[in-house]
């Protein structure tokens, strides 16, 4: 009877032992998970952070298209009244010359 109890003992021992390890291993994985967790969720932060700022400068950058077109449009209008000038003031010039 006393050996049953002993040989149940150390069995109990050793399943206590098994599990304890168990245990172990898995709060290490578990630890292992939160700090990986932890670093994705940092990664998609900053990736959110990049992707905000990456859509701001395009938004600016748009914004400054939208300007340099409207500048060039009012340059090019410009450009064809300043020659529209120069030649009615060209045919003036020239008229009264031959006058």
């Amino acid at each position: 009877m006393q050996k049953d109890e002993s040989k149940a003992t150390n069995d109990f021992k050793m399943l206590f032992n098994q599990l304890k390890t168990q245990i172990d291993t898995a709060v290490k994985q578990i630890a292992g998970t939160k700090t990986k967790m932890s670093a994705s969720q940092q990664d998609e932060n900053e990736a959110g952070d990049s992707l905000n700022a990456a859509r701001k400068e395009r938004t600016e950058d748009d914004k400054y298209l939208d300007d340099m077109k409207i500048m060039c449009s009012q340059k090019e209008d410009d450009y064809a009244h300043n020659t529209k000038l120069r030649q009615q003031y060209s045919r003036r010039l020239t008229r009264q010359l031959r006058s």
